[in-house]
């Protein structure tokens, strides 16, 4: 017999956002990839530096626990996505819709994993974006009688 473990990869590694806009939710998406006959179940969380980070500023500016927990990212952006987790099939290929609702002007680079049970290494997703106010111009246009 063979022994197999699961290898799960996705269609990309990185996604650029290019500019977004504070409180303007931006849609894309990612497709995760089952290479073997084998099921196996995935769920996407925080690196574990990037969740030790935000438990310090919790500390500090007295952020409530379940605020941190219950989304992904802190101050500068949100992200959702789902399915959050989940099973892959045998040689499936689910597509992940992720929204990035920028929260302050910023440059945004964030790396996202995807705990693949049975694997040792979680996959990572980079997404970079720069994130910008709304801004408005006026112009005055003399009319034809001035």
């Amino acid at each position: 017999g063979e022994i197999q473990i699961p290898s799960v990869t996705l269609d990309t590694f990185r996604h650029n956002l290019g500019v977004t806009f504070v409180n303007i939710p931006v849609e894309t998406r990612v497709t995760l990839i089952n290479r073997t006959n084998l099921d196996t179940k995935f769920r996407w969380e925080m690196p574990e530096r990037i969740l030790k980070s935000l438990k310090a500023s919790q500390e500090r500016d007295s952020i409530k626990e379940e605020d941190v927990e219950n989304s992904i990212h802190g101050t500068t952006h949100e992200v959702c996505i789902e399915p959050e987790e989940g099973i892959l099939r045998s040689k499936e290929k689910k597509i992940i819709r992720i929204v990035f609702t920028g929260k302050k002007e910023s440059a945004i680079d964030d790396v996202l994993c995807c705990r693949v049970y049975g694997m040792s290494d979680p996959l990572g997703l980079l997404i970079n974006s720069s994130c910008k106010g709304i801004s408005m111009a006026f112009q005055y246009l003399p009319g034809k009688g001035s």
